[in-house]
């Protein structure tokens, strides 16, 4: 029963004013429920895979946002062909990623990140080992970063007169040392 519901004793729980709404439906994606306080989110912690604890007390002003199960993985940024895609258990980034068309010219292998439904970010981990992809996640593949053009006149011109100054430098020392 989706409203508008007062805080019964101190530090109400979650599952107790969700339990008072009469409980969650079927269709509801427990993993994505948004919990927004002061106009910040909370992320609520999982227990045991995608279970989620419900222990979280509730404070004035809480505003709580349960939405559908959706079985998909957006995939975006620098990637040939960006979109959603079904979300298939066992999936890896790269799967997804290679789903997407393969990372673009301008994207960056290094730099990719995964965002939860419950609002958790998770970047790559050591060497090329991923976060686990789960349904409603997010996979952003970023930019490579600008490079700087470098002028080759100028670069030579700097390395030019800090060579012609050093052996100066040692050509003056040789001279007093002798």
């Amino acid at each position: 029963f989706p409203g508008s519901y007062a805080l019964e004793k101190r530090n109400e729980t979650l599952g107790s004013v969700l339990e008072r709404a009469g409980g969650l439906k079927k269709e509801a994606f427990q993993e994505a429920i948004k919990i927004s306080r002061a106009g910040k989110r909370v992320i609520l912690d999982r227990i045991m895979g995608s279970k989620i604890d419900y222990s979280l007390p509730l404070f004035h002003g809480d505003s709580i946002f349960v939405p559908k199960y959706f079985n998909t993985v957006e995939v975006v940024g620098e990637v040939n062909n960006p979109g959603v895609i079904q979300y298939k258990k066992g999936y890896s980034v790269r799967d997804y990623i290679n789903n997407a068309g393969q990372i673009s010219k301008n994207g960056e292998t290094s730099s990719i990140s995964i965002y939860y439904a419950n609002g958790e970010s998770k970047g790559k981990r050591l060497f090329f080992f991923y976060p686990k992809v789960r349904p409603g996640s997010k996979i952003v593949v970023y930019q490579k970063p600008e490079e700087l053009p470098v002028n080759q006149t100028e670069y030579l011109t700097a390395v030019t007169s800090n060579v012609i100054q050093a052996l100066s430098l040692i050509i003056m020392v040789d001279r007093l040392n002798q």
